[in-house]
């Protein structure tokens, strides 16, 4: 996935990190089968938004 979107915003592409990672979380409340998984994918897009507000800062 690219880090900025075709116009050069940031904020876009690090709203749709923070809400994958939202969206994982609220499964990983429940009974999900195999939370790892989900943990996993939402710990990955934790990483790429806080990369991605370093290099923006």
């Amino acid at each position: 996935m690219a880090w900025t979107t075709a116009d050069g915003s940031t904020a876009a592409v690090c709203s749709a990190h923070v809400s994958s990672v939202a969206g994982f979380f609220r499964l990983l409340e429940g009974d999900f089968p195999e939370p790892g998984t989900m943990r996993a994918i939402a710990e990955y897009n934790v990483g790429r938004t806080l990369t991605l507000l370093r290099n923006a800062a």
